[in-house]
């Protein structure tokens, strides 16, 4: 149409001869386009198949050697542990003095035979990691323009201080529903994948040591997250953008923002300077929540781009030596079970040098039991466990969390700028338990009593609850604050038929009333937290 225009207008042609001169020329530009692509494919696919080939070639020659290594050094060891067993049935036959030098000989020798299988087993796991990755970046490669950064939309224009991330449709345009984010914890996502850029070689264990507090020292990102994405190269603005995406996503399946609330952040400063634990790793983070650069998260898949060192149940990305650790984990019994069994084994290694963990977990009264399990008996085994040094427990209506949702709220900033009374905390749902449990080289490094631990840590809890609005200060308020500020229109009708049907009940008995208030307690959570709990 614009040819038909433009020769109309310039060469006084009639509407009818421009239209078939116009055809022609599209004709002729569409075979030319044509014949460029293919050209180009025809070079620039030949060199990628042939990376391709050459890199697969070489991954599977690595894992072949190192997998023959294995095999050598697993038979070392079982020869070892043979030896072993056979000096031990010989021991009475030797002098007392010969069988104690055996003795120690053997043992020795297992340890460095289970040594050198140990390390052979992390370098297979290395040359993985790095095929998973060649092959990953191979994939962008040859993906389509949808498929890679080119189909994912950041854009700010809907809502001051939020972002909307969605893919790109067919016609190039944002498709719904739009997954959301705030500017800060936009530019928190930016500036830890940038962090993790620089410091790939790294060790888990070097970022152990070196875990820092995240600070925002980035002006560039803080003004405009998107300008600086654009300063990027491809790969990097590409990798980026799906790396935002799929974090998303993830989070947004999974659902249960009650899961992923976080300790405030006035806390972990308690923690760290007046108790003296210094900037711990936490056990149970994610990119959207995290108070430093390094954590255990879970999915790795997706946030080791944002700084996670693994799995806290896995033991090879998670085996400590020594450090300080916090542990919040999901509300769930069977993660806090698992969590609970691998402190202890953790810290009843004697080979381990100063290990300090702070495990922030609910203290619910009435128990809550499984098949195999009660909870309020492990909630008390932990806090009389020989490894816990100190230990406190903080009122529901004492203290705050950081909301599981917060990612998806206004800054501070912004909230005071629009006069917003919502928070980024939400009130405790439960009783907390506090407890640190340490090794004895942790309790000579980190000496906290439970006077400090109660003044400082929980005293910074309490300090949180206070921050609340009014509007929002409970949890009844909190859950019936209405759909636009992350509540539901369904908890108020929901409070008032249980209450209306406790006043038309009457309570006549000691286990009644005790009943009636685990159902109150119950109620305080979300209806798919509650769902959840209900289950065990």
């Amino acid at each position: 149409r614009g040819l038909v225009k433009d020769l109309s207008a310039r060469c006084s042609m009639t509407t009818a001869a421009a239209q078939k001169v116009a055809q022609v020329l599209a004709m002729e530009a569409q075979k030319a386009t044509t014949n460029i692509m293919e050209i180009h494919n025809s070079t620039t696919g030949s060199n990628t198949s042939i990376d391709r080939k050459k890199n697969r070639k070489n991954h599977k020659k690595k894992i072949k050697a190192h997998l023959r290594h294995i095999k050598e050094n697993s038979k070392a060891a079982l020869s070892a542990l043979d030896d072993a067993i056979h000096n031990d049935d010989n021991a009475d036959n030797n002098t007392h003095d010969n069988g104690v030098d055996s003795n120690h000989n053997s043992t020795i020798k297992i340890r460095d035979t289970l040594q050198n299988l140990r390390s052979a087993t992390e370098e297979l796991q290395e040359i993985i990691r790095t095929a998973q990755l060649d092959n990953k970046n191979m994939m962008m490669l040859n993906a389509t323009p949808n498929d890679t950064c080119g189909g994912i939309s950041i854009n700010g224009a809907r809502r001051e201080g939020i972002y909307d991330i969605t893919l790109k449709g067919p016609n190039g345009r944002p498709n719904r529903p739009y997954l959301t984010i705030s500017a800060s914890h936009l530019c928190k996502l930016i500036h830890l994948w940038t962090l993790q850029k620089q410091t790939q070689q790294d060790s888990d264990m070097t970022k152990i040591q070196n875990n820092t507090e995240l600070r925002k020292e980035n002006d560039d990102v803080n003004k405009d997250p998107i300008k600086f994405l654009d300063t990027m190269s491809d790969e990097d603005q590409c990798q980026i953008r799906m790396a935002i995406y799929c974090c998303l996503s993830r989070y947004e399946a999974l659902r249960g923002a009650g899961y992923q609330c976080a300790v405030p952040g006035n806390a972990f400063q308690a923690a760290a300077t007046k108790c003296g634990l210094g900037f711990t790793i936490e056990c149970f983070a994610s990119p959207l929540n995290c108070r430093y650069r390094n954590y255990c998260s879970a999915f790795p898949d997706i946030e080791t781009a944002f700084g996670s060192i693994g799995s806290f149940f896995d033991d090879v990305a998670f085996n400590p030596t020594h450090g300080s650790f916090e542990a919040n984990p999901p509300f769930v019994p069977e993660t806090m079970f698992a969590m609970g069994q691998k402190i202890q084994r953790l810290l009843d290694d004697p080979e381990r040098g100063s290990l300090s963990f702070l495990v922030i977990i609910p203290a619910w009264g009435g128990g809550i039991e499984s098949d195999d399990c009660n909870y309020n008996n492990f909630c008390n085994v932990l806090e009389q466990s020989c490894h816990t040094r100190a230990k406190a427990r903080i009122s529901a209506a004492d203290h705050a969390f950081l909301d599981g949702a917060q990612h998806t709220r206004k800054t501070e900033a912004k909230r005071q700028q629009q006069k917003d009374q919502s928070s980024l905390l939400r009130p405790s749902s439960w009783d907390t338990a506090v407890i640190l449990m340490q090794n004895d080289a942790g309790k000579k490094k980190w000496p906290v009593d439970e006077k400090i631990l109660k003044e400082s840590f929980c005293g910074a809890f309490r300090d949180a609850a206070k921050e609340i609005p009014g509007s929002t200060n409970s949890i009844q308020k909190w859950e019936d604050r209405g759909v636009a500020t992350g509540g539901s229109t369904r908890q108020k009708h929901h409070h008032r038929h249980k209450q209306e049907s406790y006043e038309s009940t009457p309570v006549n008995n000691s286990k009644e009333r005790k009943r009636h208030s685990n159902n109150d307690h119950n109620s305080s959570l979300g209806s798919k937290q509650r769902k959840a709990k209900v289950s065990f």
